[in-house]
C-alpha cells in the first residue's frame, strides 16, 4: 500500500495489488542485501538467479519506467475532452 497516500481506502483494486507487489519486491531485495544471497526469478520459462545488487538495479529500472509510462497516460488523458 503506498504509505505516503493521502487516502488509501479511494485506491482501485489493481493500485493496491501493485502497491503490495512493490512492498513485496522491495522486501525481498533488502533481505538479500542484508543476508548475501540471490534473488531466484522465473522469467521466460526458465530459472534465473540474479545478486541483490542486479535485483534492485531492475528494480528501480522498472520503477522508473511505470511512473514515465503514467506519466506519460495522464499527459494524454489530460489532453483529451
Amino acid at each position: 500500500m503506498p504509505r505516503n497516500h493521502p487516502d488509501p481506502k479511494s485506491l482501485t483494486m489493481t493500485e493496491k495489488i501493485l502497491a503490495a507487489a512493490r512492498d513485496a519486491s522491495e522486501a525481498a531485495i533488502r533481505r538479500a542485501e542484508q543476508t548475501g544471497t540471490r534473488i531466484i526469478l522465473w522469467r521466460d520459462g526458465q530459472i534465473v538467479y540474479l545478486s541483490a545488487a542486479q535485483a534492485r538495479a531492475e528494480f528501480e529500472a522498472n520503477l522508473k519506467s511505470a511512473e514515465s509510462e503514467r506519466g506519460t497516460r495522464a499527459d494524454d488523458s489530460s489532453t483529451e475532452k
